[in-house]
């Protein structure tokens, strides 16, 4: 090889490599994995400058008050606040069940989300569920466990039938809930084992975001803990990120 009337052909030049198309295919994989792990930096919610306000007979009340925070992948945030400070109403207003006021934003891996849930697309609604404070006002008292996950489950995952059952079942055996427990009521259960039906029926839907609005104040000491480590186990086991309101530090 010659360059500028020199020979240059021992010198150092680029190494010229022949791929395999096994190797190209490898190649490509690797670098849409590194892409992924890029996008998994940035935060799996963001919440920006939320405020909700509601008109009574005696005036305008301002419930929640610009706020703004972020959530990463698998992480939990913690939200303390008083009784009365609006905790609940803002948990309320990310799920759509109250809309937000003109100018706050909440997105989901980057993408804008609708301001009530019945705007929201099926994605959106499945992303982000709640497990109540309370679990006897949550459940509807009449129906049967397997009845309160299966319609849980059809309407966030759209499995029927069979399906729903076996999902169901599995739901439950992860909550550690026995199969006798999901043909009892509410009614026929404990405080810490109607929470768990609680929980099983917000993740129902492989949720990404759980928001746990004092999901133990209801149940007594003996019983939160075990309530506490069933989170801790399930965000361990399929990364799920909390938003935790308590009153209680």
């Amino acid at each position: 090889v010659v360059s500028a009337g020199e020979d240059v052909s021992a010198a150092d030049a680029p190494t010229i490599v022949e791929l395999s198309p096994d190797d190209v295919l490898r190649a490509r994989t690797e670098a849409v994995a590194q892409a992924a792990v890029g996008r998994k930096a940035d935060h799996l919610l963001e919440v920006r400058g939320l405020s909700t306000h509601f008109f009574t007979p005696d005036g305008v009340v301002q419930a929640v008050d610009d706020v703004s925070f972020d959530v990463g992948y698998g992480e939990t945030l913690g939200l303390v606040g008083e009784s009365g400070s609006g905790k609940s109403t803002l948990a309320k207003t990310m799920l759509g069940v109250h809309a937000a006021d003109e100018g706050g934003a909440i997105t989901l891996r980057g993408r804008a989300m609708a301001g009530t849930a019945t705007s929201r697309i099926e994605e959106s609604i499945r992303a982000i569920q709640m497990v109540f404070q309370n679990p006897d006002s949550a459940l509807n008292r009449s129906w049967t466990v397997r009845r309160i996950l299966k319609r849980s489950i059809t309407k966030l995952t759209g499995l029927k039938g069979d399906a729903a059952d076996q999902r169901a079942q599995e739901i439950a055996e992860a909550m550690r809930l026995s199969p006798r427990h999901l043909d009892m009521r509410p009614r026929q259960l404990s405080g810490g084992l109607k929470q768990r039906v609680a929980i099983a029926r917000a993740f129902a839907g492989d949720p990404e975001v759980v928001v746990c609005d004092e999901p133990t104040s209801a149940l007594d000491v003996s019983v939160q803990a075990a309530i506490l480590n069933l989170l801790a186990r399930l965000q361990r086991d399929v990364r799920t990120s909390y938003l935790f309101i308590s009153h209680d530090i």
